[in-house]
């Protein structure tokens, strides 16, 4: 068993924090130009994005957002899995209804996710084993929820 100081349960609860902003900034959609240069061209959205449900699509970037909200320690477990299992179902009910690079990206995610749950299971009875395990699966969720976040704004702007 891996034994961690207070200080190093303090960088690891520190890091997932880092992370979990990171992955915020990720979801926001802002942008900036110069006085006088143009305007930058938005993409439009993808035939795999137009028959989504928009309430669907802001269901799953709240769980998303309450997820990145969540404190990663023995006493947030509950909080955790509650969260997961919402995401979980948001992206069920999406991914029946995308097609081409949107599906394959959700079931990407969905990947993570479930690697995510999998992981948090032993926050209660190993955080020292489990906290850099979860912060490696936060990153990971965040370069992996980028792409689909851009395309889920694309078909359902907020």
């Amino acid at each position: 068993m891996i034994m961690m100081t207070k200080d190093s349960l303090t960088r690891s609860v520190a890091v997932l924090g880092l992370a979990a902003a990171l992955f915020a900034a990720g979801c926001s959609t802002t942008t900036t130009s110069s006085p006088g240069a143009p305007a930058p061209k938005t993409k439009t959205s993808a035939p795999s994005t137009s028959s989504l449900p928009c309430d669907q699509v802001k269901k799953l970037r709240s769980s998303l957002t309450d997820l990145t909200k969540t404190g990663i320690n023995p006493t947030s477990a509950s909080k955790l899995t509650t969260t997961l299992k919402d995401i979980k179902a948001d992206l069920a009910a999406l991914q029946g209804k995308a097609t081409g690079k949107l599906k394959t990206q959700l079931d990407s995610l969905k990947m993570t996710i479930t690697k995510i749950s999998t992981d948090a299971k032993g926050l209660t009875s190993d955080p020292a084993g489990t906290i850099p395990k979860l912060t490696n699966d936060l990153s990971k969720l965040k370069s992996t929820a980028g792409p689909v976040i851009a395309e889920l704004n694309a078909a359902c702007p907020k």
